[in-house]
């Protein structure tokens, strides 16, 4: 493994080829490597919740689920690993990267919230392909959508029922109750957050 040098001169380039080499997974933001963190018991259910569901509600639609192991190369000249997300390019098995992902999943921590909420919101709406971008919150059962419009991701809704449905690609939903499935995190989830 090499050594990770922050005044090195980084292009994407650079970064992706280093980055084969390490034995951890880094995203490359603001022309830096920046090591990726482990995650708490509840973020790691909700994400599970989610790449579950959708591994088999996926089956046979023409799309494939990933996450948090497949990285998204943004139109920012960015990396990031999402909690999930949605892959419509066929499959590779030569590929690093999601080539043409049209729903992003991130689970919004107290560490990520401003670069969730701003900077990748910003990376992703810079890649054409990315239709939805989905934030989860754990504090509360609260589900932010973001839906393309034009060259932005802008806020379509925000669901707090846990029947509500959220609808992804060709008719596949998920319901709040099915992402909160038994998250044990705050358990008073219809108080309201403004992130």
């Amino acid at each position: 493994m090499s050594m990770l040098s922050h005044d090195q001169d980084w292009t994407l380039e650079t970064f992706l080829a280093w980055e084969r080499d390490q034995d951890r997974k880094h995203e490359f933001v603001r022309g830096q490597p920046r090591a990726v963190s482990g995650v708490t018991e509840d973020h790691d259910v909700i994400a599970g919740n989610i790449r579950s569901l959708l591994m088999f509600k996926l089956k046979g639609s023409g799309f494939r689920l990933h996450g948090p192991d497949l990285k998204i190369l943004t139109g920012l000249g960015t990396c990031r690993y999402p909690d999930a997300l949605i892959n419509s390019a066929p499959f590779d098995r030569e590929c690093y990267e999601a080539r043409k992902p049209v729903v992003v999943f991130e689970i919004l921590t107290d560490s990520a919230r401003t670069s969730d909420l701003n900077d990748k919101r910003d990376e992703y709406a810079s890649t054409s392909s990315i239709q939805k971008y989905i934030l989860v919150l754990l504090e509360v059962m609260k589900v932010r959508v973001y839906r393309r419009e034009g060259a932005a991701l802008v806020l379509d809704r925000a669901y707090t029922n846990p029947e509500d449905r959220i609808e992804l690609v060709s008719g596949i939903s998920l319901s709040l109750s099915e992402i909160y499935d038994d998250f044990q995190g705050n358990q008073n989830c219809s108080q309201s957050v403004h992130p």
